[in-house]
């Protein structure tokens, strides 16, 4: 059966993009969207992106598989290895962030950036930013698509599970990658992976594609929330000053608690203030209630507020 069927929702976008690149990590789903893409486009408009994070022992081997997957299938390859030093953040995080840096550094406008997230991936984010106390925006989980630098990002395999796409693999004799280090449970997102949606999936046997919906809910109702940010801001005169961002603090007392929270959200996310997050949102409706002869300042990062 074609591996192709597993864009032809997108099939469309894609073949108006300028470029296709894929992430290609090796394993079975991004090696799985690698040939569903040349199966769609060709060769000719189709790159595949390695990163090699260089934190397994084995990290070299697959990027050299990459490589040779790639020269096989007869796609244009570009690869990188990164050296991820955990300076705080944890090495899942800022291994993510040098990933998608080099992602950028290739797309241009009009380009398409394929990944290979699929409804377990979803599943898995979606319990995992719940036992964080994410709000309604984390918990949308994934995207299925956004912006990405000058190019769009899109996960055309979101609603489609592991086992589905494990299945097809094999059909299509595929070769993939085995990363050892994902039955590492002491990683938070393995053991919700390996321990908690194996006892979830066993009493509600449609629980992924439930939690995919709850989670493409949650998205649109995130959407509806940013617009009345942004509706919540402009009550407020928000503007740009000389200093920096500013609103009336009048207009903002007559708001409701949950409306100022999300007003400072919006605003805290449209400056991308460094060190503002959800945490300092009491001590700043605090702060903007004192008295102005007091000469309030909360500072966060490299960012302060008046």
């Amino acid at each position: 059966m074609s591996l192709s069927r597993f864009l032809d929702q997108y099939s469309e976008q894609l073949e108006q993009a300028n470029r296709v690149f894929v992430g290609y990590s090796g394993g079975l789903d991004s090696t799985l969207l690698l040939h569903a893409a040349v199966e769609l486009l060709g060769v000719e408009k189709i790159c595949a992106l390695h990163a090699n994070h260089q934190l397994q022992a084995e990290s070299d081997e697959w990027q050299a598989h990459c490589r040779r997957q790639a020269r096989e299938l007869g796609v244009e390859y570009r690869d990188v290895q990164l050296l991820v030093s955990n300076q705080g953040r944890g090495v899942e995080n800022e291994a993510r962030d040098q990933r998608y840096q080099f992602f950028r550094e290739h797309l241009e406008a009009e380009d398409i950036l394929l990944l290979g997230h699929h409804a377990d991936d979803q599943a898995e984010t979606l319990l995992y930013r719940l036992f964080r106390g994410a709000g309604v925006r984390g918990l949308s989980a994934i995207p299925e698509q956004r912006s990405e630098g000058q190019a769009i990002l899109l996960r055309p395999l979101l609603n489609t599970s592991r086992q589905d796409l494990r299945i097809s693999a094999i059909e299509a004799e595929l070769e993939w990658i085995e990363d050892p280090s994902n039955e590492d449970t002491n990683y938070d997102r393995n053991y919700i992976r390996a321990k908690v949606l194996p006892s979830i999936v066993e009493r509600w046997p449609a629980a992924k594609t439930t939690l995919v919906r709850a989670s493409a809910n949650l998205a649109s109702t995130a959407a509806l929330l940013d617009e009345y940010g942004d509706d919540l801001l402009l009550r407020c005169d928000w503007r740009e000053a000389r200093w920096g961002w500013s609103f009336e603090i009048e207009g903002f007392k007559s708001l409701s608690s949950a409306a100022q929270t999300h007003l400072l959200s919006t605003a805290f996310r449209e400056t991308d203030l460094s060190g503002f997050d959800s945490a300092y949102l009491g001590k700043v409706r605090s702060l903007l209630t004192s008295a102005q002869d007091k000469a309030p300042l909360l500072m966060a990062g490299d960012s302060e507020l008046r």
